[in-house]
This record gives structure tokens, sequence and C-alpha cells, in this order.
């Protein structure tokens, strides 16, 4: 194990988008209990934009009916910038039939409401392995 030592250190960054405080905090704090993870949750689309290519995210979890900004302009953003290539994106909505612009650039869309241990195993599940070995 002498080997992977530093690269344990990894810790998986996921970046909350949900104006509903309730919600997207009890988010934050279900995938913190799981995992050591560095959560951060943003309640815009605006402040998402702003904070995303430093804090540069393994996972963004995005509800798609955030109303500051179209959801789709932020997933736009994060797969077309140099930085964000890798970042998976995830989205929670109500909406049962997505337009197709919508989900082009998610990887996995959850339907609310949905359950805490469903959203942290998705989560889990698109976080690339930080052990090499």
């Amino acid at each position: 194990g002498l080997i992977c030592d530093a690269s344990e250190s990894i810790v998986p960054r996921v970046l909350v988008i949900d104006e509903n405080t309730q919600i997207s905090t009890l988010m934050g704090r279900s995938l913190r209990a799981y995992e050591r993870m560095d959560v951060r949750i943003v309640d815009s689309g605006i402040e998402a934009v702003s904070l995303l290519p430093s804090f540069h995210p393994h996972v963004v979890v995005v509800d798609l009916e955030i109303t500051d900004m179209n959801a789709g302009d932020v997933c736009t953003f994060i797969r077309k910038h140099e930085r964000l290539r890798n970042t998976k994106i995830l989205g929670l909505t109500t909406i049962t039939a997505l337009g197709p612009s919508n989900h082009v650039y998610l990887d996995v869309v959850i339907k609310k409401p949905f359950l805490m241990h469903e959203l942290v195993q998705n989560v889990l599940e698109l976080i690339p392995d930080a052990t090499p070995c």
C-alpha cells in the first residue's frame, strides 16, 4: 500500500446546483456522510459558472429547473470548458419527458422525488477511481 499513499489523498469534488436549500443541504450532508468528499453547494447557475473552473469538480449535480439561468446553458458551459472536459453531470428533474436539448450533455438523469441513497449511489458511480493502482 505504500505506493498508493499519495493518490489516496485525492478527495472527490462535487458541486451541487439547486435553489431549494433544504434539499441541497440534505444532498451535501448525505454525500459527505457516505464518503470523504469536498461538496460545494450553490443556489444559482450564475454562481455555479463562476465557481466551476476554479473548483474543478469531478461531478456536478444540477437541478434542471433552476430559474436564474437555463440549466442547459450551465451544462454547455461545463462541456465546452477546457478544464472541465472530464466533469460528469447528473441532472435532477420532475419533468418526465426531457427535451433532447436538455439531456444531451447529461451523464445521468434522476427523476424527483428521489431517495438520497439513490443520488449518492449515482454520484459515486460517476466519480473516477482516484487510486490508479
